[in-house]
């Protein structure tokens, strides 16, 4: 996947902030989506900071949400999970064709 010029900057600004680093980590390593609540949850931030966390991340394309029943169900954009590749067992690789970030490779979705 090539992307076009310029394309890779509201990526780099959306995964410049720790909080938001993390909660792609947890997404990327959960075999399926999770609740806004759990996510909060396993990096220790509010709801409140993870809604507003993960808005910046759905509005550039890195998350999709949705809604069952109370809950809002989070998990990495199909277009990126499909671009995800398997490092050397290290490492997970989220290529977004203008740049690729590595995640360690966890169990569980577990922040370390």
């Amino acid at each position: 996947m090539e992307a076009p010029p310029g394309t890779c900057q509201p990526y780099l600004k959306a995964l410049s902030d720790a909080t938001r680093w993390q909660m792609v980590e947890v997404l990327i390593a959960s075999p399926s989506a999770i609740t806004l609540g759990e996510l909060a949850q396993r990096i220790g931030v509010s709801n409140y900071n993870a809604s507003r966390h993960t808005s910046i991340l759905e509005e550039v394309g890195i998350l999709e949400s949705r809604r069952v029943g109370r809950n809002k169900m989070l998990s990495v954009s199909t277009e990126l999970r499909e671009s995800i590749e398997k490092g050397d067992g290290q490492a997970v690789v989220l290529n977004l064709g203008c740049c690729t970030f590595q995640f360690p490779a966890q169990r569980s979705g577990e922040i370390k």
